[in-house]
């Protein structure tokens, strides 16, 4: 899970991948249990890396390419969730909202 972070992260020689998975990891679980915000782990994912200085805004740069490439995998899954609705019930209120 934290591959694309640490590509994304460029040249950071003392970061293994395994540190970036580890702190994806501790990301997800942070912000699956903090109630109504998952900013907190994201911190919590940067702080798992223990990263300071000039290397904590390449976490945070990092960290923001993921989490749009997550974001941008997830936009079509649930357009594809609302196209399979959309069919199972054509007549439903969902075709009114969506205009």
């Amino acid at each position: 899970m934290g591959v694309a972070w640490r590509a994304a992260a460029g040249e950071v020689p003392d970061l293994s991948w395994g540190r970036f998975m580890w702190a994806r990891l501790v990301r997800d679980a942070a912000a699956e249990i903090l109630p109504f915000s998952q900013l907190g782990g994201f911190v919590l994912g940067l702080r798992a890396l223990r990263l300071d200085g000039p290397r904590a805004r390449r976490g945070v740069l990092s960290l923001s390419r993921d989490v749009l490439i997550e974001l941008s995998a997830k936009v079509p899954y649930a357009l594809f969730g609302l196209i399979g609705l959309m069919a199972l019930a054509p007549h439903s209120d969902l075709k009114w909202f969506l205009g």
